[in-house]
Formats: C-alpha cells, structure tokens, sequence
C-alpha cells in the first residue's frame, strides 16, 4: 500500500479511491475519477486486480546499454534481432532461457491488455487514436529523473492519459510538487512569461519544466508507491520526479482532446487560460 507523505507548502491534489469499492461499469464512479484526472490530480487507485506474475518479472533484468531505460513492448513482443543492440538486450536479459522469455512475452501482452481494458473502461467516452507501453527495468533516481513537467514534443492538441504501475518488490518513491498554473501563480511576473504567451502548450511546459528543475530545495509531497500500485495524472500538469525506482509499466495513451469529460480542461485551453488571467491582472495593475 502506498505511503504518502504531504508537504504543507503545497496543494493537497492526491486522490486516493480503493478500486474494490468502484465496482464494475460504474459510471458515476468513473466520472469522478475522470474529473480529477482532467483537473490535473494524481490518482492512486488501490487494489486493482492485476494479477501479475510478480516473481517472474522481478526475476528479469535487463543490461545497462543504450536505449534500455525506457523499453517499448515491442521490444519484447517483437524484437528486431538483426539488429545488433536488440540482440544485445534479449541476450543480456534472457540469455538461453527461452521458457522464461516465453513466460515473459505472455505477461507483457496480458497486462498490456489489462491495463489498456480499464483505460478504455474508465474513460469511456475519449476517442483513442494511438497507445504506448513502456517497460522500465533499469533504477531511476532524481539524477535521472529530477522534478520536471512533461512535455511530448508535439505542438498538436492532445489529450494524454497515462498509467503508472509498480512492479518492482521495492516501492517506487515519487516527489510531486506545484502543478502546472501554481508554477505560473508563483513566477509568471517574475520570468516575464507574457513573453512565451505565443509559444503552443507544449513547448510552454518545457518553460515551466525548467524553472522546476532549477529549483535547488523545493517544496514536494512523497509518495512511495508499493508493488501493485496503480496511478494516473497528466504528467504535462503536474512537476514530479522520481526519487528511486526500478521496475516500472507505463502508459500513454493519445485522444482527441474534444472527446474529453471537460474540452476545455485540455491544455491548450489550460496554457491560455494562464495567460488571459495574467493579462487581466496587468491591465487591471495599470489602470489603478
């Protein structure tokens, strides 16, 4: 069971619902965790059934080589042996055991399934255009991973949902600290960012990313989440890092932002919202 621990100097936006009381097709239940996920909240969903072969996947390690920290599936399901490094990584992880790579490659694909299932199960009415899962085996700390706010390289209008799930024996421990507009509450005059108020949503988070990351002591809650775990947030809303880690399934899910419980939560809309209120609040500054 994961273990929180709240750091006054900044908002309460953890949600913490126990799956077994959700129940199945639970539509109001899936609304309200669909509103907080929209609203730039972590939710950490306790007791989901995944039932993961944990022994088998804490028994792979894969080697230390380029290109390893963040695996997709396919690199599981359908790896390109002719190329040199993806015979490099399932030699190194698998060596000569073919009876656990096949026990391996099945689990990915179940699990996959199971938690892209319950993407679609809970929000129902987002039209999904593409879907990634990403495998971590290698140990991430905040050297890796310092408190930062996503940013995916596309200026498009996007809505992203992602799922995180700790698969490791050891808890992964997360820092999460201001969201996205109470990083702009706290520095927008400061850094001039009327400045960046032409740039798309995407690269503006890369701009709210690194004031984050500059931030030589700053104010985080803990959250040490323990194997089984299950959590979602907008990761572009929300700075975070990770303190230590190691195996780790993540999702990332595309959606048409107009399919959203809320459009105007997306944030192109959030970006710009941000700047409209700023923009208020200098003009109305000077005309006093």
């Amino acid at each position: 069971m994961a273990e929180i621990k709240l750091n006054p100097r900044v908002a309460n936006y953890i949600v913490e619902i126990d799956w077994s009381s959700v129940g199945k097709d639970n539509g109001p239940a899936y609304r309200d965790i669909v509103d907080h996920y929209e609203a730039g909240n972590l939710i950490l969903l306790r007791k989901v059934p995944l039932g993961v072969d944990y022994d088998l996947v804490n028994r792979i390690t894969v080697p230390r080589q380029e290109g390893a920290r963040e695996l997709s599936y396919k690199s599981f399901l359908y790896p390109k042996l002719w190329r040199s490094s993806q015979r490099r990584l399932m030699y190194g992880t698998f060596g000569l055991n073919v009876a656990d790579y096949w026990r391996f490659r099945t689990e990915v694909r179940r699990l996959n399934a199971r938690i892209a299932a319950l993407t679609k199960q809970i929000f129902s009415s987002y039209r999904f255009s593409k879907e990634q899962f990403s495998w971590r085996f290698l140990p991430t700390d905040l050297g890796i991973h310092p408190l930062h706010i996503d940013s995916f390289g596309s200026d498009d209008d996007l809505q992203y949902v992602r799922f995180f799930t700790n698969l490791d024996r050891q808890p992964r421990v997360w820092r999460v600290s201001h969201r996205l507009h109470e990083v702009a509450e706290r520095v927008y005059r400061r850094e001039n960012w009327s400045r960046h108020a032409a740039l798309p949503a995407n690269q503006f988070c890369e701009v709210a990313s690194r004031i984050c990351y500059e931030d030589p002591d700053p104010d985080c809650h803990e959250v040490s989440f323990a194997q089984g775990d299950v959590w979602l947030c907008d990761t572009r809303k929300i700075s975070h890092g990770v303190v230590s880690g190691h195996r780790l399934m993540a999702t990332h899910f595309w959606a048409d932002p107009q399919t959203m419980q809320d459009p105007s939560r997306r944030l192109n809309q959030v970006v710009s919202d941000i700047h409209a209120q700023h923009a208020d609040v200098d003009q109305q500054a000077a005309a006093m």
